[in-house]
């Protein structure tokens, strides 16, 4: 950890913490917070099927990603949602490689940390572009 600047050991504490999760009790979620909302929340969307939303749905869907997005990486992301969907016609599927977990693009290399959110400046113009297409095509 004495590698690891006060910002990166704060970060990797919150991801050990999000990941202890799956072993708690719903007290012990309901009682601890992450990123402002209980971890009894987050246990609850992460076991959300929205892949199987999507096909009971049967409706056109864009998934986008940033490849610069290290809260979702894109095998947790995009690329699940691909397998999860695959035979599922109605889903495009877009990932950007500048782009982040906040849907804006970072110039030069990630860091992984929350330094990658300092100098955003809005939503990605090729994603919000792509979106404009997308809807308009429809």
């Amino acid at each position: 950890i004495s590698d690891l600047g006060a910002e990166d050991v704060v970060v990797k504490a919150d991801r050990e913490r999000f990941n202890a999760m799956w072993d708690m009790t719903d007290e012990e979620l309901q009682a601890q917070y992450f990123s402002g909302s209980s971890l009894y929340y987050w246990r609850d969307e992460a076991d959300y099927d929205y892949a199987g939303k999507i096909v009971q749905l049967n409706l056109p869907v864009f998934i986008a990603q940033g490849a610069k997005d290290f809260q979702v990486l894109p095998a947790e992301g995009i690329e699940a949602y691909e397998a999860a969907l695959a035979g599922y016609g109605g889903a495009t599927y877009m990932l950007y490689d500048d782009m982040t977990h906040l849907l804006c693009d970072l110039a030069g290399e990630m860091t992984g940390t929350a330094a990658d959110y300092a100098d955003l400046t809005g939503v990605s113009e090729a994603l919000a572009g792509d979106i404009t297409q997308w809807v308009l095509a429809r």
